[in-house]
């Protein structure tokens, strides 16, 4: 089990730089073909933003992992320990379960756009690609979500 969430781990860490490179890469050149060239490109726009949106689910998982999403707990810090750690594992049991059914969901809706041959405007790119950003990285937040519900429950890092 922990070899597999260290190769999830280093994927999701991978993938993320390159999707940052690849923004800067394209920025840099929407910048330079605006104002430089005076000509800009259609297609630098959307592609930015689907890389984007990549990111920001993939930042999720990121958060997911280290435990880094924000939460207010003037209320828990209150309690004893003992119901600190329970209320720990319950609120990991909603993140699992919201995780899995926003996956559900999101898949459901990918498959839609998907029959419909729904296409990115600016370049040849099908938006269910797109689209299936939000269920993967659910599912991988799930995935990351349970590792944490297990050392809750146990005190065993893995």
């Amino acid at each position: 089990m922990t070899r597999l969430f260290k190769i999830i781990d280093a994927l999701v860490d991978w993938v993320s730089n390159l999707v940052i490179c690849a923004l800067i890469i394209i920025a840099a050149l929407q910048i330079f073909s605006r104002y430089i060239l005076n000509s800009a490109y259609s297609w630098t726009e959307e592609v930015s933003l689907m890389l984007f949106l990549w990111l920001a689910y993939f930042g999720m998982v990121i958060a997911m992992r280290k435990e880094a999403h924000l939460r207010v707990d003037a209320f828990v810090s209150a309690m004893p320990e003992k119901v600190q750690r329970w209320l720990h594992v319950l609120v990991l049991l909603g993140a699992i379960l919201c995780s899995l059914f926003i996956c559900w969901i999101s898949f459901e809706t990918a498959m839609k756009i998907m029959s419909r041959d729904q296409m990115a405007s600016s370049i040849p790119l099908p938006l269910w690609i797109v689209w299936l950003a939000i269920p993967f990285c659910f599912f991988l937040s799930a995935l990351q979500a349970t590792r944490r519900f297990i050392i809750a429950l146990t005190g065993k890092e893995f």
